[in-house]
């Protein structure tokens, strides 16, 4: 038949991917396209070209492995891979097959293929991508994955598949759980290790706040019956005469402490552990005093001795204490005065900038008289202490001491 030319127009095409069919109508598959032209810069053809015509091509691919096949004698030729490789086609209907990948030593998974075709009449099978033009080249899939333990390098990465949830919106945080089994941490005794960790984080100028973390732990079916035993045998009885075991000292320890968990930031991300490492530790009752009779005075004159002083008063509110430009380790010797007097939370650091001057605790109003507290502790040391309220709801409290 005579060459015929075809155009075919979409008007309110939607931004995307569209994929075009050529397809033959007909017994007969001696048809070919000799121009396709779009306004797209972006064209690639999928798993199979047959490259004509009388000018030399140059193709462009993805494709891993690639079979190259000619049924006429003025298909016989080498093709250039990278410019420099040759691949030679000396026989007629015969299917070569070539690993390009192995050939070109390229493991980098983006890496593209030249593939120079000096005479054409190829047939050209491949599982992936071809552009006859490099800037034209693009990957239409829209997820194309990998194992991230075959990959070197993130730089080539959009997305990360993680099989956690989706993080919540909840007002203005974003609440997220996961599960795992407690077989897979390390567990000691009565302490159980885990981490939070968000590496590089704080390279990229992050920081990131907890307002919660909840826990909930479930023993059926963790440890085995002999293992139960054998525990039960070797943890202490408990007031009820019942033997704890490492799950309930835990609840007993998320019960106490709950409440004051709260409303609890830890920030940045890395102080969470601090926060969290006593999650196990097993603690000692005190013995109740056993009453003795009271011994008669030496003398109807002396005065009666006054009773011991109370236990101090435990502060669990998160204190961070920030070095503003003072001298080096002043942030710490604030942090060793305050856990001195009963504050059981207090974080070190350095504040984010050095300029600056005396001493601010910023803190919410309804902590105010933990704010007195903490000035009455640091005003001896450091002289005059300077208290303003923070418009954040995060219960902390922060200490910046700068230059005098």
């Amino acid at each position: 038949m005579k060459p015929q030319n075809a155009e075919v127009t979409v008007n309110d095409i939607k931004p995307g991917l569209y994929q075009i069919d050529l397809t033959v109508e007909g017994k007969g598959s001696d048809s070919f396209i000799t121009k396709v032209e779009v306004n797209q810069r972006k064209v690639v053809f999928k798993n199979y070209v047959f490259v004509v015509g009388d000018t030399p091509s140059t193709l462009w691919t993805d494709a891993k492995k690639i079979d190259i096949t000619t049924w006429h004698p003025q298909g016989l030729q080498t093709v250039k891979l990278n410019g420099d490789i040759d691949l030679k086609i000396t026989e007629l209907d015969k299917k070569y097959t070539y690993d390009l990948e192995t050939l070109s030593n390229a493991k980098k998974p983006s890496a593209l293929f030249q593939l120079e075709f000096p005479k054409n009449d190829l047939v050209v099978n491949y599982e992936g991508y071809i552009a006859f033009d490099k800037n034209s080249y693009f990957v239409p899939e829209i997820i194309r994955s990998a194992p991230l333990t075959s990959l070197d390098t993130l730089d080539d990465v959009d997305y990360v598949l993680a099989s956690y949830p989706k993080a919540k919106q909840d007002g203005d945080w974003l609440v997220a759980e996961t599960t795992f089994d407690p077989k897979d941490v390390k567990a000691t005794g009565d302490k159980l290790y885990f981490s939070l960790e968000m590496p590089d984080l704080a390279k990229y100028g992050g920081e990131l706040e907890i307002d919660s973390l909840e826990i909930e732990a479930k023993s059926d079916g963790v440890l085995s019956k002999a293992e139960k035993e054998k525990k039960e045998e070797a943890a202490p009885a408990s007031a009820d005469g019942k033997k704890p075991t490492i799950f309930s000292r835990f609840f007993g320890w998320v019960g106490r402490t709950a409440t004051s968990a709260k409303n609890t930031i830890v920030s940045p991300f890395t102080h969470a552990w601090n926060w969290m490492k006593g999650l196990f530790h097993k603690s000692t009752p005190t013995p109740t005093p056993t009453p003795t009779p009271a011994k008669p005075s030496a003398s109807p004159s002396a005065s009666p001795r006054p009773s011991s002083s109370p236990a101090a008063t435990k502060y669990d509110l998160l204190v961070r204490i920030l070095n503003g430009g003072t001298e080096k380790g002043a942030a710490a010797s604030a942090a060793a005065i305050l856990k001195n007097n009963g504050f059981t939370n207090v974080i070190a650091g350095n504040a984010d900038r050095s300029d600056y001057t005396g001493v601010t605790i910023q803190h919410r109003k309804e902590d105010g008289s933990i704010a007195d507290r903490i000035e009455a502790l640091l005003k001896k040391e450091f002289g005059s202490v300077a208290k303003t309220l923070s418009a954040t709801t995060t219960a902390e409290a922060v200490v910046i001491i700068g230059k005098k």
